[in-house]
């Protein structure tokens, strides 16, 4: 059975911390000066629909060595609407990477998404686990 029609939430407890786990291995591997979205990391993950647990495994993690920050909305826009200064700092983080924004809180998409084929410095990678 495809593991991705799973619900999440009838995960065991083992089964959801070895997901979020695998969710933060992915984004460890995102380099400086690139981003990814919340969808695809739970693709690679092998769990498509489940961006928005991606999301809520990343809440909260502001010091550590996930790379939280490298991670938006498909539209580039920054998250966390209701924490401007999670949104503030997220924004920083990633300017000093060198991450440029076409709005206030939007990444330019087509410059610096990881998953992007075909330009320079984009990522050709679609999975750590096959």
């Amino acid at each position: 059975m495809d593991s991705s029609i799973i619900d999440f939430q009838e995960l065991s407890k083992v089964e959801k911390a070895t997901l979020t786990e695998k969710f933060y291995d992915i984004v460890r591997s995102i380099p400086a000066g690139k981003v990814a979205t919340y969808g695809q990391i739970a693709k690679m993950a092998g769990r498509s629909k489940d961006a928005r647990h991606v999301g809520h495994a990343l809440s909260g993690l502001s010091k550590t060595d996930v790379p939280w920050h490298r991670v938006v909305l498909a539209s580039g826009d920054i998250a966390m609407p209701t924490r401007p200064d999670l949104q503030k700092r997220q924004r920083e983080l990633l300017l000093e990477e060198g991450v440029e924004f076409s709005r206030e809180y939007q990444v330019y998409m087509e410059r610096y998404d990881w998953q992007r084929k075909g330009e320079e410095g984009a990522g050709e990678q679609t999975s750590l686990f096959d």
